[in-house]
């Protein structure tokens, strides 16, 4: 799923499709009665049904007029959004050769990133029409889990799997070779990958449920929760301001971790949860209204 930039739209890919939900704020009636809303947004319903059904990852630039979709058969789409209109579509032949694992975008949606399982990263310029692409030129056999470009745009992180460990790669977006390569997790792979709006910082997700937050500058290991999921965690994102991070797992559970601290629960973790719930039974109920969440301490 991806969530527009405004925080009024809600885009999820399901197995017959992809529905966009518009959530509705909170404190509609004041303080103290906090009420979250989501429903189907209906009125894009026809022309979400152009895009691929076989849907891995998608995110939304930073302006939020352009959206990045990844899938199953190492195809790659960029649209204009809200109007859907092509710019990018990587199939067939000039398709990934693996299932798409990870995308991003620059903030103006001008430079589009995408890795596959089968370790190797692409780099697409759409106003000078190239593409570029990176490797990880170790011994080893690698597969990439995920990927984000630097504050400054002149550098490319990407999620490194191999030999049952897991890295953080860091290239050079003049030389294309890499740079930097920090071990971030041991016997165990990286399952899930994102970075925060100002791009300071990457939350990391393991087969295991651990959950690494790195800084970017320089790239090293700011907080490690070993065990925080019992199992591997599905998802991860941070807060709009970037002092949190969310992450959820196959468990059913979700936790909010600090860039700086160890793991709390509370209503933006709750939120953030229920969120994805609540999209899921919109989407046979039509509507649904969650009243009421407190904030634990």
């Amino acid at each position: 799923m991806a969530v527009h930039p405004n925080g009024k739209y809600l885009l999820v890919s399901m197995e017959d499709g992809c529905v966009l939900y518009r959530a509705f704020g909170r404190d509609r009636n004041g303080p103290g009665n906090d009420e979250v809303r989501v429903q189907p947004a209906e009125e894009r319903s026809t022309s979400l049904s152009s895009l691929p059904k076989d849907i891995k990852c998608m995110k939304f630039s930073a302006n939020g007029n352009k959206l990045v979709l990844g899938c199953e058969d190492g195809s790659v789409f960029l649209y204009t959004w809200p109007d859907l209109k092509a710019v990018l579509q990587e199939t067939g032949e000039r398709a990934l050769r693996d299932s798409v694992t990870g995308v991003d975008l620059d903030d103006d949606g001008d430079v589009l990133l995408a890795t596959s399982y089968d370790g190797n990263c692409y780099i697409w310029n759409i106003k000078e029409e190239k593409i570029f692409q990176l490797r990880s030129h170790k011994a080893e056999k690698s597969s990439f889990r995920g990927c984000a470009l630097s504050s400054d745009g002149q550098q490319v992180f990407v999620g490194r799997n191999s030999k049952g460990d897991a890295y953080v790669s860091r290239f050079a977006m003049k030389t294309w070779e890499m740079e930097k390569d920090v071990p971030v997790m041991k016997g165990q792979a990286i399952t899930s990958f994102e970075c925060c709006s100002d791009r300071t910082h990457l939350v990391l997700g393991g087969s295991e449920g651990e959950v690494v937050v790195v800084q970017a500058s320089p790239l090293r290991v700011q907080n490690r929760t070993k065990k925080m999921h019992m199992v591997f965690v599905t998802a991860a994102s941070f807060s709009r301001a970037g002092d949190m991070a969310l992450t959820v797992s196959a468990d059913a559970s979700a936790v909010c971790t600090s860039k700086t601290s160890k793991s709390s629960t509370g209503a933006f973790l709750l939120l953030s949860l229920l969120v994805l719930l609540v999209a899921i039974l919109a989407y046979h109920a039509g509507d649904v209204s969650l009243i009421g969440l407190g904030t634990q301490k």
